[in-house]
């Protein structure tokens, strides 16, 4: 039987209280679990904050997000996008491949072009799978 030295018993003590913090971070996570866990189709569209315009209600896949690019997605998902990530408008112009200055020109309900759709698209999509693993993968 090994005989515990009085530092093995202080980092017991503090791996002790670490667990304790860990299983208090999980139960805080498995809390927002039932939150976080929409289908990835449905959180994309609450960041572009789409999920009320009846044009997107029938998006069901990845894929149906063509028809939608191709045609363009208002400007006001950008602004949205932008809150929800906390880019700036130099940012988020330099990931659509724009000016500052031309996206401030755009109107709410102006349409991207599908190049600029596109990449905002897969911006909320690459937001919301790290949301996924980082903050609801239970995991620290």
């Amino acid at each position: 039987m090994k005989k515990k030295y009085p530092e093995e018993e202080d980092n017991a003590s503090v791996v002790n209280e670490s667990s304790a913090a860990l299983l208090s971070d999980k139960s805080e996570k498995m809390r927002f679990s039932a939150i976080a866990y929409i289908s990835p189709i449905r959180r994309v569209l609450s960041f572009l904050s789409l999920e009320n315009e009846k044009n997107f209600d029938s998006l069901k896949s990845k894929t149906d997000f063509i028809g939608f690019i191709r045609k363009g997605i208002p400007k006001k998902a950008v602004d949205e996008l932008c809150d929800i990530i906390e880019f700036s408008a130099l940012e988020m112009a330099n990931i659509l491949h724009t000016t500052d200055r031309t996206l401030r020109r755009y109107t709410a309900n102006q349409l991207l072009n599908p190049e600029q759709s596109e990449r905002l698209v897969e911006l909320a999509f690459l937001y919301a799978r790290g949301e996924e693993v980082f903050l609801y993968n239970g995991s620290v």
